[in-house]
């Protein structure tokens, strides 16, 4: 796999007319410019990725990239490299960072049993926090699942006393009998667990089918209906992923809403951070 490279904004020319999708880019010079591939340059309004040809007079690229047109130009245009959204997304890649797509704003998500939780914009994250309270039932935000296959991607923390198992849920919902479906994670005595998990419409959790001990306070999830079964996985990191859990897509309920929530369930109070969410 290619490694996204940089230089401190170099510049040069193109030295000869350009069609619109040609893919040998001569120049006047590469001084500069990175002295391998991958890098990015802009010509006029149109993104190329440099993959071949770095340290020479000639490259190899591909047009149009990060959503830009292919269009012709003429010899002289200038050639400058650049820092693109492309780019810092490759490094992460590169790097194993996490793949950070912002949550839907507040606006977005409908409560299902709000109680004395709240939500609050937290940078691009979301904070939902509850109070210290006795009951085991679950304090929800859901939307409406969009059209089979998809798949959820979040990245979640969950901060709240080990002692009585507070507890989070990323998942489906039934909203015509407010049955649940999903992941489920708690704290036991300093030991994240989570559980592929069914629920009623308390919302409460009812029955764990699997349940791993999972180590991390920061969770990526990925919660996925193909058309016919639902499936959870697990991930360290966003990008590598075990399969946790899967069942037929209509067992138990049929997931017409997607969400997530907590249950703070003790004398404690509990929040978690939704720091990434995409479905895809």
């Amino acid at each position: 796999m290619a490694v996204e490279q940089f230089s401190n904004a170099p510049q040069t020319t193109i030295t000869e007319d350009l069609t619109d999708v040609e893919t040998d880019v001569d120049v006047a010079s590469f001084a500069g410019f990175p002295a391998a591939a991958q890098y990015r340059i802009l010509i006029e309004s149109e993104l190329m990725l440099v993959t071949a040809g770095a340290g020479t007079g000639t490259w190899t690229v591909t047009r149009g990239v990060e959503g830009t047109a292919n269009v012709a130009h003429s010899s002289g245009a200038t050639v400058t490299h650049v820092l693109t959204a492309g780019a810092i997304a490759q490094v992460r890649e590169d790097w194993g960072l996490f793949p950070i797509t912002p949550p839907p704003v507040v606006a977005d998500w409908t409560w299902v049993n709000q109680g004395t939780a709240t939500i609050t914009q937290s940078g691009s994250g979301l904070w939902m926090y509850a109070p210290a309270e006795g009951t085991d039932h679950f304090h929800l935000l859901v939307y409406a699942a969009p059209a089979t296959p998809y798949a959820v991607v979040l990245c979640a923390r969950m901060i709240g006393m080990y002692t009585t198992y507070p507890q989070a849920f990323y998942g489906w919902r039934q909203s015509s009998d407010g049955k649940i479906a999903g992941l489920s994670q708690y704290i036991n005595v300093h030991v994240p667990v989570i559980n592929s998990s069914v629920g009623d419409a308390t919302p409460k959790i009812v029955a764990n089918y699997d349940t791993w001990n999972s180590h991390e306070l920061i969770e990526w999830i990925k919660f996925e209906d193909d058309g016919v079964n639902r499936k959870i996985s697990y991930s360290p990191n966003g990008l590598n992923w075990i399969l946790f859990h899967s069942v037929a897509n209509n067992n138990y309920l049929v997931g017409d809403q997607i969400g997530w929530g907590i249950g703070a369930r003790s004398s404690y109070p509990l929040g978690v951070l939704l720091m990434s969410w995409k479905v895809s």
